[in-house]
């Protein structure tokens, strides 16, 4: 028995006609085109398109497949196969990988960014079960050697049933393979902390190394203005013992002006020859311009 459907229109509206009209309107464009549908931030280089056409930032990108593709993909009804990825935004499907770029953080793996027919061989042969083989893992210990020293050792696990472990491309036993995905988690931790470490040093060294060299920028600015001082009063130095050997010089010739026969001469000695009898300056020569016989203007009266 079909069942029947009561729209309410309470103001005479036409559901199915706007219904219909809603539908011939054309998508709306804006900047969430422009924006990356992981993380909702704008794009930046290298980002990828999907062919599904959703857009997304391709570090944010890389880390969602190699999860998904990893450690999830198992537990998928549709199981992704090694060339194919799919679109975290629609869940599309596409037998296209990422393009791989040499980027901090970024690796080749088989399945992601890189298809590896080696390692595609050997994952189709443990796919499915446990297969014969050698267990890769290797158990480090420590014993007391006869003089009280410790000895590393190290044991292979002897194990024959083995699969593969897709993070490492090793294989392992059922009872190691639990320890090699913890140890291999560790050793990821590990890695970002490093790096962190790494970039903080780097950091350190590059502001100590700006202070050392402002330090001596300062030094050398310093240097260069005593330099220059030094440099001022060495030139001024000339200067006053020209002026004292003038003063002397002046002195020599007051005692023979009046015999100097040449005008001239006297003229050169540079001043006025008069020797001053009262005022502050007493006792020295009165130095002002020459203007007749050796004497100023004011001393050839």
């Amino acid at each position: 028995m079909a069942k029947n459907y009561i729209i309410e229109d309470s103001n005479n509206i036409n559901f199915y006609e706007e219904l219909y009209k809603s539908l011939d309107q054309p998508a709306e464009t804006g900047n969430e085109l422009d924006l990356c549908l992981i993380t909702s931030s704008p794009l930046t280089e290298n980002w990828v398109q999907l062919e599904c056409n959703h857009k997304f930032n391709y570090i944010p990108l890389y880390h969602d497949i190699l999860n998904h593709k990893k450690m999830f993909n198992r537990l998928e009804r549709r199981v992704l196969k090694a060339g194919e990825i799919r679109c975290p935004y629609c869940r599309n499907i596409q037998s296209t990988l990422l393009p791989y770029y040499e980027m901090a953080g970024i690796n080749q793996v088989h399945g992601v960014n890189c298809f590896d027919e080696s390692q595609e061989k050997l994952q189709k042969a443990h796919v499915d079960d446990y297969v014969k083989g050698k267990c890769a893992y290797i158990t480090n210990y420590t014993s007391i050697g006869k003089d009280g020293t410790e000895i590393v050792k190290t044991t292979k696990c002897t194990n024959t049933n083995v699969k593969l472990l897709e993070l490492d491309g090793k294989t392992y036993c059922m009872h190691h393979k639990y320890y090699a995905m913890k140890d291999y988690a560790k050793m990821e931790k590990l890695k970002i902390k490093q790096a962190k470490e790494e970039a903080k040093e780097k950091a350190k060294l590059e502001k100590e190394k700006a202070k050392l060299e402002k330090e001596q920028a300062k030094e050398q600015a310093k240097l260069e203005k005593e330099q220059a001082k030094k440099q001022s009063k060495s030139e001024k130095k000339p200067k006053k013992m020209q002026s004292e050997n003038i003063i002397i010089q002046n002195v020599e010739n007051v005692e023979n002006v009046e015999n100097v026969e040449n005008v001239e001469n006297v003229e050169k000695v540079g001043g006025c020859v008069e020797i001053l009898k009262s005022g502050a300056k007493k006792g020295t020569l009165c130095g002002c311009k020459v203007k007749q016989d050796g004497y100023c203007g004011r001393h050839s009266k």
